[in-house]
């Protein structure tokens, strides 16, 4: 859980992100929250991103989830983290896409990105919709998966490249990941090797699924 945090400190990390927000084209912010830090937390993040205009990257669960309720430029739950965002069984790809898309519109992110293991991504932007499959690869240790995920489509992004793209890459990276023992880091040719064979999303339209 790492080491409770003073309300001291507490402040003195929303002064740091502010001053590297300032300067930054984008913010990621991930995991759980630490002991003593409010639930809150992440909601007061995307506040200090929304005021200095640099994009957040949200990747988290539990309370520090459901408590976000605006300014995230992309949220990336899995779905087991997003049923338990929306208190939902969430069975069928229509009912995790409505789901995610409630959360746009009530103005919670811009974009979520569902990840779904295996099964590959459902990414929600206003009014579309797309699958992106999985990279087939042997399952390894996945540990750092998500996180090699959501850095490699921070580094698309940061390229100019458009989110679907940025998401394809991010695939890879977490494909790349479960080839590496315990919590190696993936490597740059196997994300670039996966990114090839990444196939080009499928748009989905309204109510199918």
């Amino acid at each position: 859980q790492g080491p409770e945090l003073s309300d001291l400190e507490q402040a003195q990390c929303l002064d740091l992100v502010r001053a590297g927000a300032a300067g930054a084209q984008f913010v990621v912010a991930s995991g759980s929250l630490p002991p003593g830090v409010p639930s809150d937390w992440y909601q007061r993040i995307a506040d200090v991103c929304e005021d200095v205009g640099t994009p957040l990257i949200l990747d988290t669960s539990g309370g520090g989830l459901t408590h976000v309720k605006s300014g995230v430029f992309l949220l990336k739950p899995s779905i087991r983290e997003l049923r338990e965002c929306v208190g939902q069984e969430l069975r069928t790809e229509a009912e995790q896409l409505a789901a995610a898309h409630d959360l746009i519109g009530c103005g919670v992110s811009q974009a979520v990105l569902v990840s779904l293991g295996g099964d590959g991504a459902l990414l929600a932007t206003p009014g579309h919709s797309q699958r992106f499959s999985a990279v087939q690869v042997q399952a390894g240790s996945g540990v750092g998966a998500g996180d090699a995920m959501v850095a490699a489509i921070a580094v698309g992004r940061t390229r100019g490249w458009p989110l679907n793209k940025s998401v394809r890459f991010g695939i890879a990276a977490g494909a790349a990941m479960l080839l590496t023992p315990g919590t190696a880091t993936c490597t740059r040719p196997d994300v670039e090797r996966f990114f090839e064979a990444v196939a080009e999303p499928v748009d989905i339209a309204a109510g199918e699924g």
